[in-house]
């Protein structure tokens, strides 16, 4: 190991020739100097590879290594075994990180003497250009006020702190090895396996309650942008997690099962809802009503859901048709749809007027809520133009 190289950090790239510099700048910018960001290129045929060269040439700390197109798991595999660093992280290259990130990250990891560090995140809507601060990645509700958590001080709620996603999370390099972590090798949810294994396996998951990271959705560049289009990917990688936790004795701690039942259930609906085509819904409808729940330890019971929408959705695949389902999935999200709406509307009158009435405040008073308005106003464009099908 060099000493040297405190962070590894491993960026999958495929035609990623459309945001790579910004995300290149991000990461040899980072205030923890002592860091190598290996490049896996998976076999690109746009600039990708020469927009890597270039930064290579000018900062010795960035290393391209190329493979033919075998998936993003294979490509954070290849950048794992040949990580130096005490500690990596898997980053992609169309997101955004701040300049900050690493630095915070191995402090508290070091602080703590964790095996992985989990930070809260943003998503940057590509299409709108929007940033939207979900609380989706960090779950305060059921983190409860701590800082450091695990399979002991949180069984219940263990799979459902963070998401499935390797890129807020920073990992002892070690702590991986010794327990053989890789990533599949499946086109998507190829990071499933890898991260609910090494939560499970952690000794100590250390939290920073800070946005480091900006996760770009409605991206035809994302590794995941079209997650949907292979639902079966994800059934097969939460069911490889199962078995896997089964032979670990899992089926001795029953408040592990739930938390897995629930974080299961909750991926298998979202892979439903993103089936836009008919005969793919249709298709993995039936599949998840006959044997995908069961498979999955997924069974009845609304004391054991910790969200009632969902445990709701779940009885309505196991008791209506495709039919009556989409149905009524759509009312609900119409219904949201018109919630935000009229929230929106109320935004902009209410910021429309107090700028009316910030005349004695000053123009850098009126600016800003000049500004706020006119964001509000156009999110509320958006959330319209959804709502009502116009383009």
């Amino acid at each position: 190991m060099d000493s040297a190289v405190k962070v590894s950090v491993v960026i999958p790239m495929y035609n990623a020739e459309k945001y790579l510099q910004n995300t290149l700048r991000d990461v040899t910018g980072q205030t923890l100097r002592e860091i190598e960001i290996l490049c896996v290129d998976d076999g690109s045929a746009d600039r990708t590879v020469s927009i890597v060269e270039s930064w290579s040439a000018r900062d010795a700390r960035v290393r391209l290594l190329r493979q033919q197109h075998l998936f993003a798991g294979v490509a954070r595999n290849r950048g794992l075994s040949e990580a130096r660093g005490d500690y990596v992280v898997f980053w992609d290259a169309d997101d955004c990180f701040e300049r900050t990130a690493l630095e915070k990250l191995y402090r508290k990891i070091e602080k703590t003497g964790a095996d992985i560090c989990v930070c809260m995140a943003s998503r940057l809507d590509d299409a709108t250009n929007d940033r939207i601060e979900t609380g989706v990645y960090l779950k305060e509700e059921y983190l409860r006020g701590a800082d450091v958590y695990s399979r002991d001080t949180h069984p219940s709620y263990l799979f459902n702190i963070t998401t499935n996603v390797p890129w807020n999370k920073m990992f002892r390099r070690s702590f991986v090895l010794e327990h053989g972590l890789q990533f599949e090798d499946r086109p998507r949810a190829n990071d499933v396996y890898f991260c609910m294994l090494a939560v499970y396996y952690a000794s100590k998951i250390a939290v920073v309650r800070e946005r480091l990271v900006t996760y770009r959705i409605n991206s035809s560049e994302s590794l995941t942008g079209t997650l949907s289009e292979t639902p079966h990917n994800s059934f097969d990688a939460f069911y490889a997690v199962k078995k896997q936790l089964e032979e670990s004795g899992i089926r001795e701690y029953p408040k592990l099962e739930q938390s897995f039942a629930n974080r299961a259930l909750q991926g298998m609906l979202y892979c439903l809802h993103k089936c836009a085509r008919g005969d793919a819904f249709l298709a993995w409808f039936e599949f998840l009503k006959s044997e995908g729940f069961e498979k999955l330890g997924i069974r009845d019971g609304k004391d054991y859901y910790y969200i009632e929408e969902t445990y709701r959705r779940y009885r309505g695949v196991m008791e209506t048709t495709p039919l009556d389902y989409a149905l009524a999935y759509g009312r609900e999200e119409m219904q949201k749809q018109q919630g935000e709406i009229k929230r929106l509307k109320e935004r902009v009158r209410t910021l429309e007027s107090r700028l009316r009435e910030s005349g004695s405040a000053g123009a850098k008073c009126a600016m800003a809520l000049e500004s706020a308005a006119a964001r509000a106003r156009k999110k509320l464009k958006k959330y319209w133009y959804r709502f009502s099908g116009k383009r």
